[in-house]
């Protein structure tokens, strides 16, 4: 979604990645700097325990924390953004999961929410609300009613990018 934005520009980077490189170099308070490398090493193995206890059995959470551990020695110069990003995602997949078993609206609202902190750090999932809006409207396509889940999943996904949005409007045009 970038390719015609000049690298100068604010609108070249998503709003997280700003704020993780601050981070990371001392322009933030004392304890986030200092618990910053506990986080990007512990963040994606806790993610991939839930995910494996969630899906399978505490044994494959196990196993999952053991594959996503695999790299553990923390390295400041490969934390980030991209770790950032991983443990959003997984988050996602942990969320959409606990919605899977039942799509209450406070669910869709988390869900929701989680996928456009991701998309506040990279785009992949853009279409993600979109795509399982339109899953859960042709699930539901046999039990007409209040579609409250599938509208707050998009308008949650997209309500954090409207900042963003607004900012690269005014400064672009």
């Amino acid at each position: 979604f970038l390719h015609h934005i000049p690298e100068s520009s604010p609108s070249y980077r998503m709003p997280l990645a700003g704020v993780v490189l601050a981070w990371q170099h001392g322009h933030g308070p004392a304890w986030v700097e200092a618990a910053l490398p506990a986080f990007l090493s512990a963040g994606p193995v806790l993610v991939a325990f839930q995910l494996g206890c969630l899906l399978q059995s505490p044994a494959a959470g196990a196993l999952a924390a053991a594959a996503a551990a695999w790299p553990l020695p923390f390295n400041k110069t490969d934390a980030g953004e991209g770790i950032i990003y991983k443990v959003l995602v997984g988050l996602v997949a942990l969320i959409l999961a606990w919605r899977a078993e039942r799509p209450t609206l406070g669910r869709s609202v988390l869900l929701g929410l989680f996928i456009g902190l991701s998309l506040l750090c990279r785009s992949p999932l853009l279409l993600l609300p979109v795509l399982l809006s339109a899953c859960d409207v042709w699930r539901r396509r046999s039990l007409p009613g209040f579609q409250g889940p599938t509208i707050a999943l998009c308008l949650a996904s997209f309500i954090l990018l409207t900042p963003w949005v607004l900012m690269n409007w005014r400064i672009s045009g």
